[in-house]
């Protein structure tokens, strides 16, 4: 007896299968292999230094969680969309032209990932380019139900110049 599955039911079976696994609506997400979680979070991370390059700072304060916490160094802590705006809203005249994080360590544990090392930029007043800046950091990721990584806590301080 030979088994004769014609190319129609074949593309029907694999439609049906396919719907079947597609979370329901207020479902989680599948869950992420630790290579997929290590790339999203990358991604967010090169998202932010493009949206703070760009001026977009509406895009970058929606990297953070809701109630996401910033720690700048030698500033008080900055918690929440509203203040983050007030925060990473840059004068008038100053523009970024350049930042990067570079990530010294990076690890993924379920929902949460911490990450730590190095960021490097500079910026411009009225056109007049400033010496560069660096410094050291440690994020502490957060997945949400929409299975988008988003920074739950935000640490940074300048490294010594020279």
């Amino acid at each position: 007896m030979s088994l004769q599955f014609g190319t129609a039911n074949l593309c029907l079976s694999l439609a049906i299968l396919f719907v079947g696994c597609q979370p329901n609506e207020g479902e989680t997400p599948h869950e992420q292999t630790e290579q997929e979680a290590l790339a999203a979070i990358s991604e967010q991370a090169a998202r932010f230094s493009a949206a703070y390059v760009n001026g977009d700072i509406e895009e970058l304060v929606s990297i953070y969680t809701e109630d996401g916490m910033a720690a700048p160094g030698n500033r008080d802590f900055i918690v929440g969309h509203e203040p983050m705006l007030a925060y990473w809203t840059l004068p008038a005249g100053v523009k970024v032209l350049h930042h990067k994080t570079t990530a010294e360590k990076l690890v993924v544990d379920g929902d949460h990932a911490y990450d730590w090392g190095y960021y490097e930029g500079q910026t411009e007043r009225d056109g007049q380019a400033l010496p560069p800046f660096s410094g050291k950091y440690l994020i502490v990721w957060e997945r949400g139900d929409d299975g988008v990584w988003r920074m739950a806590a935000d640490m940074w301080n300048s490294l010594p110049q020279g």
